[in-house]
């Protein structure tokens, strides 16, 4: 019964806390990409020391529109197994190492 008490007045309104989070998050990163623009992608990659044209822009804009949720909370294996087809392997190497770092800082 004690742990059921516990549970209730203190774990309880931090989960409902937490998820009220994450959907204050999805909605702010839905916000942002929705915003996102080809060019907007092609200049972050010069940024990060990478040219690409736009056909590699709109395969990586495509990707991040759609399975964002997938790149964020789950294994985005099969996403980036597509991407390796698609884009050259300088660019795609880029990806790889960047989504290492992100996934690093989020967690």
């Amino acid at each position: 019964v004690e742990k059921i008490i516990f549970f209730i007045q203190f774990l309880l309104p931090i989960y409902i806390w937490l998820i009220e989070v994450i959907k204050i998050n999805d909605f702010l990163i839905n916000e942002y990409l929705n915003r996102l623009s080809l060019d907007e992608v092609i200049e972050y990659s010069n940024k990060q020391g990478i040219t690409i044209g736009a056909n590699e822009a709109k395969i990586i804009y495509e990707y991040v529109q759609r399975d964002w949720r997938t790149f964020m909370y789950g294994n985005p294996r099969k996403q980036l197994d597509e991407i390796k087809t698609k884009v050259s392997p300088v660019v795609y190497e880029k990806i790889e190492t960047l989504y290492i770092k992100f996934k690093n800082k989020i967690n």
